[in-house]
């Protein structure tokens, strides 16, 4: 990529508000309208759920059809109940290249182009159990490999640093793997309640 285009990139990334919410199952229709409506009055062009707690389906028509603001993108599973992933759009100058789903209800990534710039927004709903979370999470690595500037959102379901936790506990692995995960693919820095937290 020439610089040109990095520049370009950055100006759209950079422009972007991005909402990465769990929203611990809207598969009931009373809470899904209450956190759609919430979520409609925030000012943002990309929304990604994760745990929505919906099961698989061939097409998400009644999902879609929830979201009034824009496109939405779904992905429920029946593996476990709280699977379900979504990325919402508000901005009308996204134009969705391609929507992915890597593994249901878990991962997904979305290719848009936004200000000049083609961006690929990945959306994460990692495993609660350390077992699956170290199988799960090098299935980022092809997302990140390629030209297209990345940008990764979601509930990785590892807290990083002991403090991050309401009750600290033995979980090496799968942190010292995220943790090697964001140094080998990003700049050292994962996005935590919308700042950047060194690592």
């Amino acid at each position: 990529m020439i610089v040109t285009e990095r520049v370009i990139a950055l100006t759209a990334i950079m422009a972007l508000t991005i909402i990465s919410i769990n929203v611990r199952s809207i598969a009931e229709v009373k809470k899904r309208t209450d956190v759609l409506n919430s979520l409609a009055g925030m000012k943002a062009d990309i929304i990604c759920l994760q745990e929505c707690g919906i099961p698989f389906q061939k097409e998400y028509k009644d999902l879609r059809d929830t979201w009034t603001l824009g496109e939405s993108f779904w992905s429920g599973s029946n593996v476990s109940r709280a699977d379900g992933i979504a990325v919402l759009l508000k901005n009308p100058f996204l134009i969705v290249k391609t929507f992915k789903v890597i593994e249901a209800g878990r991962l997904a990534s979305l290719d848009f182009k936004y200000k000049g710039a083609v961006l690929r927004l990945v959306n994460v709903y990692a495993p609660t159990s350390q077992r699956e979370r170290v199988l799960f999470l090098p299935q980022l690595r092809p997302l990140l490999i390629g030209t297209l500037p990345v940008i990764i959102s979601g509930d990785f379901n590892c807290a990083l640093r002991d403090v991050d936790r309401s009750k600290p506990r033995n979980n090496r692995s799968s942190r010292d793997l995220a943790t090697a995960t964001s140094f080998s693919w990003g700049n050292g820095k994962l996005a935590r309640g919308g700042r950047d937290i060194p690592i």
